[in-house]
């Protein structure tokens, strides 16, 4: 199953452009400092828009998901987020932080992604840590 979603998920995003890729559990378990990571990648389209959310998790408990999408879904996802983003450095120059979800997204000319922390484990996962699974999406 996880193979389909994940071939679903290369082919959907493949056709709309957009090259930001799933993270492998190894990286995020190398960049959280954590073991026993798992995740599932499913596609949304919504207002005419493809998009994938891939959420990672230890066991039953979510750690982060990553939405990635391509620049025009991240126009929109700033637009939308524009009263509770502020900018974040070390990622792009456009890069911003949804405050109330600790969410950190950056897009390049071909791709966008947006990582947000599990509410649970929010509070264990830095900042710093968040971009940097930004920038390995990229």
């Amino acid at each position: 199953m996880k193979r389909v979603l994940a071939i679903t998920l290369v082919s959907t995003l493949s056709a709309t452009g957009t090259f930001a890729a799933e993270l492998s559990d190894a990286t995020v378990e190398k960049t959280l400092g954590i073991a026993g990571v798992s995740h599932t990648a499913k596609t949304n389209t919504r207002y005419g828009q493809t998009y994938a959310d891939v959420a990672y998790k230890i066991g039953d408990k979510g750690i982060v998901t990553l939405r990635i999408g391509n620049p025009e879904q991240y126009a929109a996802w700033k637009q939308a987020m524009a009263q509770d983003a502020s900018p974040v450095s070390g990622v792009g120059s456009d890069a911003f932080v949804v405050n109330s979800f600790r969410s950190v997204c950056a897009s390049t000319a071909s791709s966008a992604v947006c990582v947000t922390p599990s509410a649970l484990h929010g509070k264990q996962i830095t900042q710093e840590q968040i971009v940097a699974l930004v920038k390995a999406a990229l």
